[in-house]
């Protein structure tokens, strides 16, 4: 079951992307992250601006396009795709943290990362909690 509170968190979720791929777009992360440099390449070997744009617009289009057709209505995949999400976002979150621990330094990503170490566990307690209430 697709709560009120997990959409709404949900929808925050997606905020989080637009917010975090606008900072990696401010601090050029292609540039100091060999992944992005390679992804950014794959779209434009001559312009990893554009590369980069293309990828994170797709990736923020696509959250919100989950928002508003998969989980907002709550349709019968919206589970799935809510967990697939926190997992990219667990990973998103935790790998800007623990490369800024490893580097001793600010990088790209890292200030918006938080966010997703807040909203990822309350998605996952909410989604647990709709669980045992579908169980009971």
């Amino acid at each position: 079951m697709v709560t009120d509170r997990l959409k709404l968190a949900f929808f925050f979720l997606a905020c989080a992307q637009a917010a975090h791929s606008l900072e990696e777009y401010l601090g050029r992360l292609w540039e100091v992250f060999i992944p992005a440099r390679f992804l950014t390449n794959l779209i434009s070997e001559t312009n990893p601006v554009l590369g980069f744009l293309v990828i994170n617009v797709s990736l923020v289009a696509f959250g919100f396009f989950c928002y508003f057709y998969v989980v907002r209505p709550a349709t019968p995949t919206a589970l799935p795709w809510i967990w697939f999400w926190v997992l990219l976002e667990t990973v998103n979150g935790v790998g800007h943290t623990v490369w800024a621990i490893i580097s001793r330094t600010y990088q790209p990503g890292l200030l918006t990362a938080p966010a997703f170490l807040i909203l990822v566990p309350i998605m996952v307690f909410e989604l647990r909690r709709a669980r045992v209430s579908l169980d009971s």
